[in-house]
């Protein structure tokens, strides 16, 4: 039976815009609860391009410290790769069952060399068993990831690459 992830939102305080450790189990519950077999926190719903590394990181362990039965899919994606590989090792390091990763969005048009090279880096520092998943939203990050970037990638990395 296929699993149902959830996108899950960031709660922030008002009015100082801190995230809202507190609010987030209980978030978790409510998901759980209405059927969702696993969540993404920190992804583009859940804000994370525009929280700080720090941020981010805080966000990942309340979510792994309160995951219950939930399975839990990272977002780590950055527009630096030494961010990327950071947030991502980190992610898995603490339990994370997988890493969403965007492509690196600033700059438009990247070629499929450098596509290839930037998840090539971040698989290259996975830890031992780590996954990662292609954030392939063109509408959302405005980098489409073609076929032969996922196809080189599952030549070089077999098991690495989660979906």
């Amino acid at each position: 039976m296929p699993e149902l992830f959830a996108a899950s939102l960031t709660p922030f305080t008002s009015p100082t815009g801190d995230v809202d450790h507190e609010w987030i189990p209980k978030h978790l519950r409510w998901l759980e609860a209405n059927g969702a077999d696993g969540v993404v926190p920190c992804g583009t719903t859940g804000e994370g391009p525009s929280l700080a590394l720090s941020e981010r990181k805080a966000v990942i362990d309340t979510v792994l410290k309160h995951r219950g039965k939930l399975r839990v899919i990272a977002g780590t994606g950055c527009v630096a790769l030494p961010e990327t590989i950071e947030a991502t090792r980190y992610a898995l390091e603490q339990g994370a069952d997988a890493a969403l990763v965007i492509p690196p969005y600033y700059f438009k048009n990247p070629s499929d060399a450098g596509l290839l090279a930037f998840y090539r880096a971040v698989c290259d520092a996975l830890p031992a068993g780590g996954k990662i998943m292609l954030y392939h939203i063109p509408p959302v990050s405005q980098i489409a990831i073609p076929a032969a970037v996922i196809a080189g990638l599952l030549e070089s990395h077999p098991g690495a690459i989660y979906g």
